[in-house]
């Protein structure tokens, strides 16, 4: 997976960030954290109605996710599923329309 991140030019992305994600799926959240969370949600708000509403975009950091998570998603395809030709043609299928997601992160890592 890793290898895979590198090759698509994120070298930033080591093992402990592939497992670190997967990781945090998988956890349930206790009460106290959960309680946390809504707390956190309504000052955000609050704040919210006060303030100009952020601009959503396309950050690398959100770009960089939805390459790791995407190739995660494939290469899991591609170790379960008994038919390699159907497994092949998504992962084509995944990877052309994800490319131009990989093409904005580009951009954008060479500016910064």
């Amino acid at each position: 997976m890793v290898n895979l991140c590198h090759r698509a030019g994120f070298d930033e992305v080591d093992d402990n960030d592939v497992q670190d994600l997967l990781e945090s799926h998988a956890e349930s959240l206790s009460n106290d954290e959960l309680i946390e969370l809504d707390n956190t949600s309504q000052e955000a708000e609050k704040e919210g109605d006060e303030e100009e509403e952020p601009v959503c975009g396309l950050d690398i950091k959100t770009l960089q996710n939805v390459s790791v998570v995407s190739k995660k998603a494939l290469e899991t395809l591609k170790e379960r599923d008994l038919n390699p030709a159907r497994s092949s043609k998504m992962a084509h299928d995944i990877e052309k329309s994800v490319k131009i997601y990989q093409e904005i992160y580009d951009e954008k890592n060479k500016k910064n």
